[in-house]
């Protein structure tokens, strides 16, 4: 609609293609022509995407708060799951000797290897383990059983070790099995902090003995799956001196990460188990089964986390999430508005969300706090690796690690254009950015650059700095006794990765903005010199150096020799249009009109239109008015808020210069 006489002349001119969709920002339906309506059709196709793009901008926050949920249910912030290797899984049993015996007494003296004696560091450890396996297998005085020793881990000095030795009667069993079987016992030795008993430290044994086999029970992981493990299986304490003692708990492996600082830290600890695999070796090449009790056994633990203070993340997360979909809520009703006027083939008003968000940076700093808990997902996530839900645990965390990253370098994109620059020098030019290539490209490239970390991320959280030490092949490695000061972040590792997938998109946002903006325009930036003689512009300011707004001249309406401001773009620069409620709404037609039937369009902040829609008696506090257009020109409003006793329905708006 256009305000004065004057300007009516102009809309009857151009009234044959629909000025008054135009002027809307919306979409008008015309069959003047074959070129109009090819023209109305790219414009309803734009209209489409851009409600499509809301929907999916709307779908993405929506996601991370689904993404907390599903993450909450499966135990993220505290959560208990078995974990065993299978014998046969490759890059982890591997042969070490077969050369120990063992009788009544424990290792026949001189039958193992040098390197197996030193595994434990000293002769007296070493021998304090084949006296409790001798105990615990109860070997009759004249027997003497045959003693494997395989490893897993310590390649080099970076990896952690396991001891696994495998006991056979007549023969030495191995490492990794082509075919079932028989053992009499199996040991998994690793290395536990337990100050209050031995301050240097001690090797904990945990011993399968078939002859004692004890029951084996379900264990239901906090995730809801279940595997069978055998109660109470024998674990022992072997300290440096050859002293022993029964461990109170099998509790080792305990680990401290900081994803998020000293107050939201990680905990991750282990309590050693023997694994009952029997329903599970169907598709095994090879297991052990007890003699007598014939159960596949395999060692394993249970392993778990604690988030100290979850309940704070726990709320920080979801307050902001809902936060932003109340910064967004605005957006989705008039989206609604626009898909239910486009369906009926009505001129509508639509914009793209995204664009906005740098003229949103409250709503952008709210996107980017509800994701940042996902750096701490993605160093729990990797704790989980190989079990059962973890690798679901693994792609939500990352997929909730790529929203944060994408919107957290946007939000650097926004603090680059407070930065002053020579407008003068640079001729009012600024380098478009297309903000919808930048968001939605860059969640799935971080996503695709990191997935296959998992595996590695998992290795490396157990290559800690250990207390106490095995000694194998020349390497010395940690085995469960692991240092508090912490292990590096996934994200520290996984950082360089995620710069290069967001940097790659950056690139190619701009280079799709400048090709867009050249194809439309036969231009490579943005012209913004209209702007300074728009008052609506000048009112809002514009950003240096970029943008992903299109503030370009060809973007607005030329009426005569002014340029006009569009309602979408007064959308995207995060204002509402209100109206008063009148019995008879008022429509933006393009048609003569005298001052008297001139509507006044009230501008409130994007965030307050919704509540600007209450009713007065619900309207506690009333929403301040950015300004007042009337005869498409920019006025300071009547009243600095909207008045309490007053209704106001939202309106597509109309143009202001």
């Amino acid at each position: 609609m256009v305000a004065s006489s004057s300007s009516s002349i102009v809309s009857h001119r151009f009234s044959g293609f629909g000025l008054s969709g135009l002027l809307t920002g919306g979409h008008h339906h015309s069959h003047a022509t074959p070129s109009g309506t090819q023209k109305k059709s790219a414009g309803a196709k734009r209209v489409w995407l851009r409600i499509a793009s809301n929907l999916v901008a709307a779908s993405v926050l929506l996601l991370s708060l689904i993404t907390m949920l599903v993450l909450l249910v499966q135990g993220m912030f505290d959560r208990r799951v078995v974990q065993f290797n299978y014998q046969t899984d490759a890059n982890y049993w591997r042969p070490f000797e077969q050369s120990c015996l063992v009788n009544a007494q424990g290792f026949v003296p001189h039958s193992c290897t040098d390197d197996e004696r030193a595994v434990l560091n000293t002769d007296d450890a070493w021998s304090a383990l084949g006296l409790q396996l001798a105990r615990t297998l109860q070997v009759p005085s004249q027997d003497v059983y045959f003693v494997t020793t395989c490893l897993v881990g310590c390649l080099d000095e970076t990896q952690s070790a396991e001891l696994h030795l495998l006991v056979g009667r007549s023969s030495y069993p191995a490492c990794k099995p082509t075919q079932q079987q028989s053992v009499l016992g199996m040991v998994m030795v690793e290395a536990a902090v337990v100050d209050s008993i031995f301050p240097d430290g001690a090797f904990l044994a945990t011993i399968f003995a078939d002859v004692a086999a004890s029951e084996s029970v379900p264990y239901i992981n906090s995730d809801g799956t279940a595997n069978v493990v055998l109660t109470n299986p024998t674990r022992v304490l072997v300290g440096l001196d050859g002293a022993t003692q029964t461990s109170p708990d099998g509790l080792n492996s305990i680990i401290f990460s900081y994803p998020l600082g000293s107050r939201y830290f990680v905990e991750s600890h282990c309590v050693s188990q023997i694994i009952d695999i029997s329903q599970l070796v169907r598709n095994q090449v090879g297991y052990s089964v007890g003699e007598t009790s014939g159960k596949a056994i395999v060692p394993g633990w249970v392993c778990g986390h604690n988030v100290s203070n979850a309940a704070e993340l726990l709320w920080l997360q979801s307050a902001t999430a809902i936060a932003s979909f109340g910064g967004i809520a605005a957006d989705l009703y008039i989206t609604s508005k626009g898909l239910r006027g486009l369906l009926r083939h009505k001129p509508v008003l639509t914009y793209d969300i995204l664009s906005s968000l740098e003229r949103r940076k409250l709503l952008l700093l709210l996107i980017v706090l509800s994701g940042a808990p996902s750096l701490l997902y993605v160093d729990v996530a990797r704790i989980y690796y190989g079990t059962d839900n973890g690798g679901r645990i693994w792609l939500l965390s990352i997929l909730s690690l790529g929203i944060f990253f994408a919107f957290g370098a946007y939000l650097l994109v926004v603090l680059l254009q407070f930065l002053p620059s020579p407008r003068r020098l640079l001729r009012h030019r600024i380098l478009p950015v297309s903000t919808s290539v930048f968001i939605y490209a860059s969640i799935p490239a971080i996503i695709l650059n990191i997935h296959g970390s998992h595996e590695l991320l998992s290795n490396t959280f157990y290559d800690v700095p250990g207390v106490l030490l095995m000694h194998i092949g020349g390497n010395d490695c940690a085995c469960g006794a692991y240092d508090t000061t912490g292990v590096e972040t996934a994200t520290a590792y996984l950082f360089g990765f995620i710069v290069w997938a967001v940097g790659g998109c950056a690139v190619a946002s701009v280079v799709y903005a400048v090709l867009a903006t050249y194809l439309r325009s036969q231009i490579w930036c943005l012209r913004t010199e209209w702007a300074k003689e728009n008052a609506f512009m000048r009112a809002c300011g514009l950003p240096h150096w970029c943008s992903g707004l299109p503030l370009d001249e060809a973007d607005a309406i030329r009426i005569g020799s002014r340029l006009f401001c569009k309602p979408s773009m007064q959308a995207r620069m995060g204002f509402g249009t209100l109206l008063l409620t009148a019995p008879h709404a008022r429509k933006v037609l393009a048609q003569d009109t005298t001052s008297a039937d001139e509507p006044t369009y009230v501008l409130v902040s994007i965030y307050a239109l919704l509540p600007s829609l209450l009713p007065p008696s619900l309207r506690q506090i009333s929403p301040r008015i950015f300004g007042e257009i009337k005869k498409n020109t920019l006025s300071p409003p009547a009243t600095r808020r909207l008045r309490r006793s007053t209704r106001y329905e939202q309106s597509d708006g109309t143009c202001v210069g």
